[in-house]
């Protein structure tokens, strides 16, 4: 009977950390596009740098060696918006792979389009029952649930192997 429970305990323990796993490969990948987004806005705002700059030099108001400060830093912001949509791109591979989804399917996988949830809650009162919580929550932990049923399921075969009931 113990052994049917903890093996239950266990399965709904793995759900949840399957359950787990995939909202934070949702959150990671929503991260990585809202990175990608601020890094495009980022990369325009140095291109219209660079064009005025040289608009500048072009009618002798500002020195032409500033022309390569500037074109560096376009250069740098245009790697890391690479850099970013290539950490999207994986990102968005291991959210479909924690959602179960088949290679195939990768490509059909649509953007982001929510916003990160705002905080509602009153954080000072959550910290005065932070101990209250923190044992409500490890009652609830099936992987702890699961280990105390084996080891009544244990004790009970011990106590069976000591009367020689097996």
């Amino acid at each position: 009977h113990y052994s049917a429970m903890g093996s239950k305990a266990e399965f709904e323990f793995l759900l949840s950390q399957k359950v787990l796993s995939t909202t934070q490969a949702f959150w990671s990948y929503y991260a990585a596009f809202e990175r990608v987004g601020m890094l495009k806005k980022t990369e325009r705002r140095a291109e219209q740098l660079t064009r005025e700059t040289q608009i500048l030099i072009d009618a002798a108001e500002w020195p032409a060696a500033d022309i390569q400060q500037t074109k560096a830093s376009l250069a740098q912001k245009r790697k890391n918006r690479i850099r970013a949509e290539q950490s999207l791109l994986a990102s968005r591979h291991r959210l479909a792979m924690a959602m179960g989804l088949d290679f195939a399917d990768f490509d059909d996988f649509g953007q982001a389009s929510r916003r990160y949830p705002k905080i509602r809650m009153d954080t000072n009162n959550l910290l005065r029952k932070a101990d209250k919580l923190a044992d409500f929550a490890l009652k609830q932990r099936k992987d702890f649930r699961a280990k105390s049923f084996a080891l009544k399921s244990a004790q009970i075969l011990a106590l069976a192997a000591g009367k020689k009931r097996l």
